[in-house]
């Protein structure tokens, strides 16, 4: 199964809180209605009570005749159960201007699922989405420290060994291969500074361009073996140069 990539911290942040603003137009649409209904059904309580009451008293009055079905009710019950809706409909009204509308539009579920339960869940799984990432952020952040340092320290290292250069002695030949030292001598770190190595005098010796090319960051053993150079005379060049290895 093809893992799911992780999105960056910023946009997974941005969909909280898009999320976020989103129930909160919600909930003030949820607050409305609540105490709009309550309103409504206080101030008008009495109204529909009263409706329901006289089509009550009509519906009992016509069984008693010994009507099976009711007949439609008299015109001046029905006239003055119109009056009574239309003062529920001013209620409405008065009710609708003590409790406006937002004026943004109501949003029952926060995407195109129909899902209510969506409002809590979508936090969650975004919760748990940017908790990765921002564990994935902080190794590579611990990684790119790392690296940062490594090259801070290596180039300072470097710069020191610009001013040992000046202070080395040098053969003609160069100790490691036994060929012509040649115009253009490298200052070679015996241990890399890259494996830890100091820019010294007893860690830097100079050699051939292509021997140092060789070499690059190898140890001296290691350069030794793998291009089958003469141990004991390059141990002994080292030596009179006073080199540690």
């Amino acid at each position: 199964m093809k893992k799911r990539k992780v999105r960056q911290i910023k946009f997974i942040e941005e969909e909280l809180n898009e999320h976020e603003e989103k129930y909160k137009k919600h909930l003030i649409w949820i607050e409305r209605n609540i105490k709009y209904k309550q309103l409504f059904d206080e101030k008008t309580k009495m109204h529909f009570l009263k409706i329901e009451s006289i089509k009550s008293e009509q519906c009992n009055f016509i069984r008693y005749l010994g009507f099976i079905k009711t007949s439609k009710l008299k015109p001046e019950i029905e006239q003055y159960i119109e009056q009574i809706s239309q003062k529920i409909e001013s209620i409405k009204l008065e009710v609708e201007l003590e409790n406006p509308k937002p004026n943004f539009p109501y949003q029952h579920c926060p995407n195109g699922r129909e899902m209510y339960s969506d409002w809590k869940m979508i936090p969650i799984y975004l919760g748990r989405e940017l908790e990765l990432a921002q564990k994935i952020y902080n190794k590579n952040e611990k990684k790119n420290i790392i690296k940062a340092k490594a090259a801070s320290l290596d180039q300072k290292s470097r710069n020191i060994a610009i001013s040992i250069k000046l202070q080395l002695e040098k053969f003609d030949f160069c100790p490691y291969c036994q060929n012509e030292l040649g115009n253009e001598p490298h200052a070679d770190h015996i241990y890399p500074i890259v494996k830890g190595g100091l820019s010294i005098k007893a860690n830097m010796v100079y050699i051939c361009k292509s021997c140092n090319l060789k070499k690059h960051t190898l140890t001296l053993r290691a350069f030794v073996e793998k291009h089958e150079l003469n141990w004991n005379f390059i141990e002994e060049n080292l030596k009179l140069l006073k080199k540690d290895f």
